[in-house]
């Protein structure tokens, strides 16, 4: 597996989401602030991994096994305070097509800004958050990366 740190995913993950049009404001795992104060605003923070203990992965030549790791990171586009819900789906829709813009454009290595990411998939769900006790609408993006 390559030497990467979570960290590292991290911010190459928010440094090439945080590019998205629609945005005013992005943070990493370790710029999360304790309110939201500029919309719309992507968090993108670690949320599980797991590693191939036995380096029994199909990436082998020569009898040589190779350790892969899989990552998953939110990445919560937080589009608007709850208010009016037609206004509020406007903005969340445009944040969808931004950010899937970046996405689908990631059809060349390096992904997502990493050397060490070698396949990523995405998907997304609407999400009604609440963050520091203000209610946001938005929607989660789970990102699964594959590095070996």
């Amino acid at each position: 597996m390559a030497t990467v740190t979570v960290g590292e995913l991290c911010n190459a993950i928010e440094d090439t989401l945080g590019q998205a049009t629609t945005l005013q404001r992005s943070q990493s795992y370790d710029e999360l602030t304790e309110g939201l104060h500029d919309f719309p605003v992507l968090q993108v923070y670690p949320a599980s991994g797991n590693t191939d203990a036995k380096g029994q992965a199909d990436r082998r030549t020569f009898r040589g096994g190779v350790r892969t790791g899989y990552y998953v990171f939110h990445a919560d586009y937080h589009a608007c305070p709850r208010s009016e819900i037609g206004e509020n789906m406007d903005a969340v829709v445009d944040g969808i097509d931004a950010m899937e813009a970046i996405l689908l454009a990631q059809d060349t290595k390096p992904y997502l800004g990493h050397e060490a990411i070698k396949s990523f998939h995405y998907d997304w769900e609407y999400v009604n958050f609440e963050y520091a006790g203000q209610k946001t609408v938005g929607v989660r993006f789970r990102i699964g990366v594959w590095i070996f």
